[in-house]
Formats: structure tokens, C-alpha cells, sequence
């Protein structure tokens, strides 16, 4: 195997590694939480391969306040997953909650 092709073997997947993410979908099942796998394409270069929201299905549904410290960790999970605003990420996750079987609770 030539040297060039061998890098180039070795420098696919690290590219891979930061340009591609796994999302973990949450779906609603009764008396479990099960999930899919997403692929998408990163907005922002992070070191993670997989992410899931940081924060609960019902905090998302019920838009309660969040710590700072979550606060920041969904911001993060929304500018590498979605590069948008967070209450226009939070609107996009309420929407696939709800497609996925999530509710409201009143």
C-alpha cells in the first residue's frame, strides 16, 4: 500500500469524525424512552460523535426555566445540531417531541 493512500486512509475518518454527528431521536413508548439514531451533518466543529438534547423531554414541552449551567449545554447541542437561535432550536425540538409521540402534560 502506497504511503499517500495509507493518510489518506487514516485522515477519512478523522474528517468523518468532525463533520458528521449522531442525534439521538427520543421516542415516546409507554413506560420507556427508546431511541433512534440521526445522522446529520455538524454546524459547528465539537469533538462529540453523539448527541442527545441535554435537557429533559418536558422541560423542551413545558418550556420551563433552565439552570445556566443547562442553559449553556443546550445551546451548545443546538448550534452543532441546528446553528439556530435557541428558541427556534427549542421550537424545532418541540416539534419532533411531539411527532414522536411525546405530549403536554396539563
Amino acid at each position: 500500500m502506497r504511503i499517500s493512500s495509507l493518510r489518506n486512509f487514516i485522515i477519512l475518518p478523522v474528517f468523518l469524525y468532525f463533520l458528521i454527528g449522531i442525534d439521538k431521536q427520543p421516542y415516546y413508548e409507554e413506560g420507556d424512552m427508546p431511541w433512534v439514531p440521526i445522522f446529520f451533518i455538524k454546524h459547528t466543529i465539537s469533538a462529540k460523535l453523539i448527541f442527545e438534547i441535554p435537557v429533559s423531554p418536558s422541560d423542551i414541552l413545558m418550556d420551563t426555566s433552565l439552570t445556566q449551567e443547562k442553559y449553556d449545554e443546550l445551546y451548545n447541542y443546538c448550534q452543532a445540531r441546528y446553528r439556530t437561535e435557541l428558541s427556534e432550536c427549542r421550537k424545532k425540538i418541540k416539534k419532533k417531541l411531539l411527532t414522536n409521540g411525546f405530549y403536554i402534560p396539563e
